[in-house]
């Protein structure tokens, strides 16, 4: 997915490389999160319980301008995936 300094416009959706990232040994797996597109990309993610011991790492603040995000914007980022991921255990 990495990490441009711009608008994600040719990412593939999470639902397409979530097995393969899941196989990867590691105990967490962060990816850009914060980005309008990021929304609909990490519904694959969403949906897919996690194996025992993993864990996800959003990246809730955006890299890709120079604009300050509202706190109240980010930590309505943080509250969507930390309820995502109650449905998902």
């Amino acid at each position: 997915m990495g990490q441009l300094h711009g608008p994600h416009t040719t990412d593939l959706p999470m639902a397409d490389v979530v097995e393969l990232m899941l196989a990867v040994h590691r105990g967490g797996y962060s990816f850009e999160a914060a980005q309008r597109q990021a929304r609909a990309r990490v519904e694959g993610l969403a949906r897919r319980k996690l194996p025992d011991g993993k864990v996800i790492l959003p990246g809730v603040v955006s890299h890709s301008t120079n604009v300050v995000e509202h706190p109240e914007l980010v930590a309505d980022r943080i509250t969507r995936f930390a309820r995502s991921s109650a449905t998902r255990t």
